[in-house]
């Protein structure tokens, strides 16, 4: 390295142009083409087969994860009003909207999708009251109402035709109709407005209210679906999509009193996790920079100095981008947190420089001895240091994972250049700085004995004190060994978002709902073998629901047409004739004659009667009370609740025999826009299969997996990606950690050569190592897809400073002086601040993934740190030999006496001697 520093110091005002010049370089290209990568599947291996089945899907069908909007509303009718109206306004703005499939494209089949059972039930329901229908549409009253549903059960036993729960046939007039029909009399009477229709259980289904639209297995949670488009030039796709989705929303909201709506999916937590790293990152990135600032003002306490270093720092961190604007062209979720992490590392190597420098200068060597000597003696140390952070940042890339492939080149490739900034750029300014301060003819005064050099007494008295030393070290390490097995590893990606992340509480929501808003992906080549692989699919207990074109395409047509035909020869003929005026004398009789058989079918049913029965008897008492006197206004309203039953009756009758002669349903009668999603370009049939297991669980996930697999082995879709990217992130932890050892282990073989001080100098990684996975347990950590990588550069981090430490004290051993001298104490102990800094400002994070990767890395740097500083001096002291075979002070003094010419030049045998 020496040869470096002696070429960076030669011209150093030539150096210091061409260094800010490439920064200059880097900084503009970077800000021109620089661009942020958020679609996860672009981060995995190109060569799985899950991966290139999902990208030829995304060709084929088009956009396949859709920006989900979640509407939660007491009342189904409330959400589906809002959700035309969201689909209005963002359809003006471009937005391709899809919440429920269009009624006109199936206008005359609509009784195709009943089941056969279904269409049945409803011949026979509607043969059962064609005598209440006749009657009701030749005199649409309420009292003709009334008295023919009272005729009803007078022709039938009060049992069988009311709904008592008594057997098991299919009711035949459930009370719950009669019950609501005098609740939206009664309440019209008291306030107008709208209310439910009592119809509807007469003539369809109560599932029929699902029917076009897309709700959750509970009827909860209305979904609409927003295509996503990428945007050129944003740092995150769909970033104004989604912002003018939620814009819409929360404008609509007050209209809509006790509906709540979201937006989720994954473009919208894609965006939401990505928006939130960014801005994470940037507030880390600021705060790291202070708080480095900060302490290297405060333990070196010379300003200038301190800035430069700090500003040499920043252009080698200008050089980074660069090179990573030309090498891999994008940031990521993951890479784009490093320059706070670079900060506080990448700061280490000049911290090192510039304290043996002073050292140097205040024992009276010259700027260019001073400079070279530090470059020959603290050199190794600095290398070393460079080399395995970089190294532990490097071992990443060994891994499957490409992002986490991308994050350790870009860390490592950062770091290797932030200590190229320091042992040219760093040098080239100091040299500049003080080169009026040197004697006159180039040399200072005879420079003082290295024996000289000041210890630190604090840390001196400290280490002297082995045993409580030795007995925490103990403790802590068999607490951290009994603790390890019982830290685990989170797969829940919604776990790492902010705490309130929109997009993220609403995913909870619908997986509360039963359903998930990520299906795994399947296809077929032909009809046929689409309908297997729904049954197939359709079996399996890991699977809530499979869409696809079948979804839409009714089975046993022909059964159903014949059922269909059986309805229209009832219901074909009945018309709804214009009601007259209605009669209160006639309408308060038949009150009460309906009360008297509603109070024997009460009796008849005994303590089982149903709730509606009695509250339908009830109710007739009430409303008869209540039309004991009628006045004008009283009159008219009776007039508009008459004729809103008529007209209701009416629509749900046109409605039904608008669709008595069904024509067969075949795709090409499909609309163009299930078309698009649901039939390729190639032709091919997409499955979607939603699971019923919580697939943001890693036992959900791998069951759901396996099961898709064990009917397709080629099944893709986001659930399948997220487990095979979450099992990759797992083992490139193992595995990063694992080199990581291996690279610093053989580090400090290579540097030390001997057995001992080379195990001495990896013990505070261990032990940091160790430490930190046992407070992770105390402090209710877990490893997660966002702190895989911890391990490593904590590793790298510890093993770094107990180098450091154990180079200058057999350097000691042989120069004399201070087992530790205090400038190699204050800079392992000024980078472990810095270390510690940098690492921290990731605790300012929203994002909880960035924020528990800040706050595990803080506790292995303090581990680290405190074993570097505290056990392994106080190893070295006892495990050091009795008599040290270094010269005395007076011997070195005379042995360098000459090492030192008139321009205070520095000889190679001084350079050399370590």
């Amino acid at each position: 390295m020496i040869h470096v520093v002696r070429a960076a110091i030669a011209r150093p005002v030539l150096t210091i142009i061409l260094c800010v010049l490439l920064a200059g370089l880097g900084i503009f290209y970077t800000a021109r083409a620089l661009t942020f990568q958020t679609s996860a599947v672009e981060l995995l291996p190109q060569d799985r087969v899950y991966v290139q089945r999902f990208k030829q899907y995304l060709r084929d069908f088009g956009e396949l994860n859709d920006i989900v909007i979640a509407v939660e509303a007491s009342d189904v009718e409330q959400a589906k009003a809002f959700a035309a109206r969201v689909a209005d306004r963002l359809t003006l703005s471009g937005a391709r909207v899809t919440y429920r499939i269009d009624p006109d494209a199936f206008a005359g089949r609509a009784l195709l999708y009943a089941s056969t059972t279904q269409l049945a039930e409803l011949r026979d329901k509607i043969r059962e009251h064609r005598p209440l229908l006749d009657e009701y549409a030749a005199n649409p009253t309420l009292a003709a109402l009334l008295a023919g549903l009272e005729k009803e059960i007078t022709r039938r036993f009060a049992g069988r035709f009311l709904d008592l729960g008594l057997d098991d046939e299919p009711p035949r007039l459930d009370a719950t109709f009669i019950d609501t029909l005098l609740a939206t009399i009664d309440e019209r009477l008291e306030r107008e407005g709208p209310r439910p229709s009592p119809w509807g259980s007469l003539f369809t289904d109560k599932r029929e209210e699902r029917s076009g639209y897309f709700l959750s297995g509970d009827n909860k949670l209305l979904f609409m679906l927003v295509e996503p488009r990428r945007e050129a030039g944003n740092f995150t796709d769909n970033q104004h999509v989604i912002a003018g989705i939620r814009r819409v929303i929360a404008a609509l909201r007050p209209e809509f009193p006790g509906l709540e709506a979201g937006v989720t999916g994954a473009p919208a937590l894609a965006n939401d996790e990505m928006v939130t790293a960014f801005q994470d990152s940037a507030v880390a990135t600021t705060l790291s920079c202070i708080l480095v600032l900060a302490a290297v003002l405060l333990l070196f306490r010379r300003f200038t100095k301190s800035l430069v270093l700090f500003l040499v720092l920043l252009v080698s961190l200008a050089w980074s981008l660069g090179i990573i604007t030309v090498t891999v062209g994008h940031l990521t979720v993951f890479s784009v947190m490093f320059i706070s992490l670079f900060v506080g590392i990448g700061i280490d190597y000049g911290i090192y420089f510039l304290f043996r420098y002073d050292e140097e200068r205040s024992l009276g060597r010259a700027t260019r001895a001073a400079a070279e000597i530090t470059a020959a003696r603290a050199g190794p140390g600095i290398l070393f240091s460079a080399l395995s952070a970089a190294g532990t940042f490097g071992v990443l890339t060994l891994t499957e994972f490409r992002g986490i492939v991308e994050f350790g080149f870009i860390g490592g490739m950062a770091i290797f250049v932030a200590f190229v900034a320091m042992v040219t750029l760093f040098p080239a300014v100091l040299v500049v700085l003080d080169a009026r301060s040197d004697a006159p003819g180039g040399a200072n005064a005879s420079a003082t004995s290295p024996a000289s050099r000041p210890g630190v007494r604090v840390l001196e008295r400290l280490t002297a004190r082995s045993r409580p030393i030795i007995v925490v070290a103990v403790v802590l390490t068999g607490l951290s060994l009994w603790a390890l097995p019982m830290v685990r590893f989170d797969y829940n990606r919604l776990n790492l978002q902010a705490k309130g992340t929109e997009s993220s509480a609403w995913e909870r929501k619908i997986i509360a709902s039963g359903r998930s808003a990520f299906p795994a992906m399947s296809s077929a080549t032909t009809l046929d073998d689409l309908r297997l692989k729904r049954d197939a699919f359709g079996r399996l207990a890991s699977v809530s629901d499979v869409v696809s074109v079948l979804s839409v395409i009714p089975e046993q047509q022909a059964e159903k047409i014949a059922l269909v035909h059986e309805i229209a020869g009832v219901v074909a003929p009945v018309r709804i004739s214009a009601g007259g005026d209605e009669d209160p004398v006639r309408l308060r009789a038949a009150l009460t004659t309906l009360r008297r058989r509603l109070e024997i079918a009460v009796r008849e049913a005994g303590p089982d009667a149903p709730p509606a029965l009695r509250s339908a008897a009830e109710r007739a008492q009430v409303l008869r009370d209540r039309l004991q006197n009628v006045g004008p206004e009283t009159a008219r309203r009776l007039r508009e609740i008459q004729k809103a039953l008529g007209d209701d009756l009416g629509a749900q009758l046109r409605r039904l025999q608008d669709n008595l002669a069904p024509r067969p349903m075949t795709i090409a009668d499909l609309p163009r826009e299930l078309k698009r999603k649901f039939i390729g370009e190639s032709g091919a049939f997409l499955v979607q299969i939603y699971p019923s297991v919580n697939t943001w669980d890693r036992s959900g996930v791998a069951k759901f997996v396996a099961d898709m697999r064990s009917v397709d082995p080629t099944v893709t879709g986001p659930p399948v990606i997220s487990y095979e990217s979450g099992q990759m992130m797992e083992r490139a932890y193992f595995e990063g950690s694992l080199y990581a050892i291996v690279l610093v282990s053989v580090f400090s073989a290579v540097m030390l050569r001997r057995w001992r001080p080379a195990v001495l100098a990896i013990l505070p990684m261990v032990l940091g190592t160790l430490w930190t996975v046992g407070f992770m347990r105390l402090l209710g950590l877990s490893f997660n897809l966002a702190n895989v990588w911890a391990l490593p550069l904590i590793i790298g981090a510890a093993a770094e400073y107990g180098l450091n430490v154990t180079l200058r004290h057999q350097e000691a051993l042989i120069d004399g002086g201070p087992a530790l001298p205090r400038s190699t104490v204050m800079a392992v102990l000024l980078n472990g601040l810095t270390t510690i800094a940098g690492f921290s400002s990731l605790m300012v994070a929203h994002h909880q993934g960035i924020f528990g990767l800040g706050l595990l890395l803080t506790v292995g740097a303090v581990s680290g740190l405190t074993a570097s500083l505290i056990v392994l001096p106080m190893l070295l002291r006892r495990l050091s030999p009795p008599e040290r075979v270094a010269a005395t002070g007076a011997d070195v003094g005379t042995r360098r006496a000459g090492a030192r010419g008139r321009d205070g030049a520095v000889s190679s045998s001084d350079c050399n001697t370590v």
